[in-house]
């Protein structure tokens, strides 16, 4: 008994919840985050800079601990700079001539473009003053 009154409450509250005008004002609320684009070859980076105004390129490897620690703050900015920058990813290991060509000696680097010129690197970790900045110094 006890346990039926419990999931009678519980599917209330998720109904309530879940109601049509709620889910409404949810979406509306939520932006749609696009995720950083896996780049794989020297074509698609140039594509990728040139259709872009505001661009950032993270080198990675899927070895790295910086990488991954960055993975979080990474989703951040990306979510705070979604309509006004583009990210993108690109795995050292796989495309190692484009890691080359771009001069790429330690990861992660991130490589700032606007209006397809590199004005910014990074090699390391960042904190999110930095990142910030350099994405506001794109716009």
């Amino acid at each position: 008994m006890y346990y039926s009154r419990m999931l009678l409450s519980l599917v209330t509250i998720f109904s309530i919840s879940l109601s049509p005008c709620n889910a409404q004002l949810l979406a509306a609320s939520v932006e749609t985050i696009t995720p950083p684009m896996l780049l794989k070859s020297k074509n698609e980076l140039k594509k990728f800079i040139h259709k872009n105004h505001a661009v950032v390129i993270k080198f990675f490897a899927s070895w790295c601990g910086a990488c991954t620690n960055m993975k979080p703050l990474d989703e951040i900015m990306q979510q705070k700079f979604n309509t006004r920058v583009s990210f993108a990813l690109i795995d050292i290991d796989q495309t190692k001539e484009v890691a080359e060509e771009n001069q790429i000696k330690g990861v992660p680097t991130y490589i700032f473009f606007r209006q397809g010129k590199e004005v910014a690197r990074q090699t390391g970790s960042l904190d999110e003053k930095t990142y910030t900045e350099k994405l506001q110094a794109l716009l």
